[in-house]
C-alpha cells in the first residue's frame, strides 16, 4: 500500500496511463497500415504461385520462402495488434482506477490503498504488453529484411553510405 500524506498525488497517476493509451492506439494505426500491404503482397504471391509462369522466380530467390516470411509477417502483425489493443485497454482501466483512487484517498477511505495497488498493477501489465508489442514488431521487421534480401540484386546500405 502507498501512504500518501497529499490526496492529490494520486491524481497525477492518471496522466501516465492517459498518454500511454494514446500511444498504444497511434502504434495500432501504424501496425494496422503494414498489416494492410502485407496481406496485399501474400495475396499476390499466393496468385504468383498458382500461375506458375516463373514470374515469381524473377522477383524472389526462393519463392517459398517469401511465401512463409509473408505468411510470418501477416501473423506477427496480427499478434502485435492485439498486444496494442490489450495494451490500450489496460492503461484505461488504469486511468479509471487512478481516478478511484484519488477520490478514495481524497474521501479519507481504507480503500485507497487498495487501489494503489490495482493502479500499479495494472500499469505493470500495460507496459508489460506494450514490451511484448515491441517484441512482435521488431520480429515483423526482422521478417520483412529476410523478404526483401531474398531479392535478387538487392543490397542493403547502411546510414549515410552511397549505393
Amino acid at each position: 500500500m502507498l501512504g500518501l500524506d497529499n490526496s492529490t498525488i494520486p491524481l497525477s497517476f492518471v496522466a501516465g496511463p492517459a498518454v500511454l493509451a494514446n500511444v498504444c492506439a497511434i502504434l495500432q494505426n501504424g501496425v494496422n497500415i503494414r498489416h494492410n500491404h502485407s496481406v496485399d503482397q501474400w495475396r499476390r504471391f499466393q496468385v504468383w504461385l498458382a500461375s506458375d509462369d516463373g514470374e515469381f522466380g524473377r522477383f524472389y530467390a526462393d519463392p517459398a520462402t517469401a511465401v512463409r516470411l509473408s505468411a510470418r509477417r501477416v501473423h506477427l502483425q496480427l499478434c502485435t495488434l492485439e498486444l496494442l489493443l490489450l495494451g490500450t485497454w489496460v492503461f484505461g482501466l488504469t486511468c479509471f482506477l487512478a481516478l478511484a483512487w484519488a477520490l478514495a484517498a481524497n474521501a479519507h477511505l481504507t480503500l485507497a490503498g487498495s487501489l494503489s495497488m490495482l493502479v500499479l498493477g495494472s500499469g505493470a501489465v500495460g507496459l508489460a504488453l506494450m514490451g511484448a508489442a515491441a517484441f512482435t514488431a521488431a520480429s515483423e521487421n526482422r521478417c520483412a529484411q529476410r523478404l526483401m534480401l531474398l531479392r535478387p540484386g538487392y543490397h542493403p546500405t547502411r546510414a549515410g553510405e552511397k549505393s
